[in-house]
């Protein structure tokens, strides 16, 4: 690939790799990120990270049931090493299973041997039957049981710390001021009402103009931004995805067009929260980035709850 970028660039590509490197590290199943790890990788010229991230890419999609791509993953790494018995033994499996329509919850046991990790690879669980499952759709499942009475919801500190680094990596926040936040954010339970937002700690602490904040990531995610509070918002739309998953992690289900339902969050690097809202609809999702406050607002109507404390 043509690699004449300039100083200037490569030291911008070099903090991008940082901040998605961080994310990948900790949520290793998050193929998002790992598809722009591979996309900067690529810009940089860098031919084995690339083909170390299609690896990668392959036991996320699977861990995700997206056999379709993780085959034509396969395909690309072929090409670089076209003797790899392991992928192409792989690309027999992932044939036979999309033909029969896989199980829901299996996953190709060759999966989580393609990329060795330290620790191992988490992509993969093992039932007592032998099957392979994604452990993310095992160990999320607890967070949403809740009690009719005083719920209280899981605020997604994985995704809140995948967050704090892309602000602090991206320059978006002062380290200092994210990690406080980040401290400040553990000491607030969401009882009864809408979470806590890791995006208005910041901007309070670091006394940072959220639409600046907000501005900022819509440009570096490509992520389009909807103006919630002007919405007219569907109260029967929103329940579409569990409550404690609109309150919890600040998902607000703002329409829906035939297959399709729109969703806003105020936190783009919730993959788990992205993944459960795919899991509670059996819809296509377009995603959009709205403002914490504005989300909060909502909800709080919507469920005739109090607002969050500052």
């Amino acid at each position: 690939m043509q690699t004449d970028i300039s100083q200037e660039e490569a030291r911008a590509l070099a903090q991008v790799l940082d901040t998605y490197e961080h994310i990948v590290q900790n949520q290793p199943d998050d193929y998002q990120s790992i598809e722009a790890l591979k996309e900067t990788y690529a810009r940089l010229d860098r031919r084995d990270d690339v083909l170390r991230a299609s690896k990668m890419l392959v036991n996320a999609y699977c861990a995700h049931g997206q056999f379709s791509q993780a085959l034509m993953e396969c395909e690309g790494i072929l090409q670089r090493e076209p003797g790899n018995a392991e992928v192409l033994g792989l690309i027999e499996e992932l044939h036979k299973v999309i033909g029969d329509r896989l199980q829901q919850g299996k996953v190709p046991s060759a999966v989580g041997n393609l990329v060795q990790r330290d620790p191992p690879s988490t992509a993969l669980k093992h039932g007592t039957n032998g099957a392979s499952t994604p452990s993310r759709l095992i160990t999320t499942a607890s967070t949403r049981g809740t009690k009719e009475n005083d719920k209280s919801y899981s605020t997604g500190l994985q995704g809140n710390q995948s967050f704090a680094a892309y602000l602090a990596n991206q320059g978006l926040a002062p380290r200092a001021i994210v990690q406080k936040a980040l401290e400040s954010l553990s000491s607030k339970t969401a009882i009864n009402s809408p979470a806590p937002s890791l995006l208005l700690e910041v901007s309070r602490l670091g006394n940072i103009p959220l639409e600046s904040l907000l501005s900022e990531i819509v440009d570096r995610t490509g992520l389009p931004f909807i103006p919630i509070e002007c919405y007219d918002v569907d109260r029967n739309v929103v329940q579409l995805i569990p409550d404690e998953l609109s309150l919890g992690r600040l998902i607000i289900p703002f329409d829906q067009v035939g297959r399709v339902v729109y969703l806003a969050i105020c936190n783009p690097f919730d993959l788990e929260a992205r993944e459960l809202a795919q899991q509670s609809l059996d819809y296509h999702i377009e995603w959009f980035l709205a403002s914490p406050d504005q989300i909060q607002n909502r909800l709080a109507q919507i469920y005739r709850l109090p607002q969050p404390n500052p």
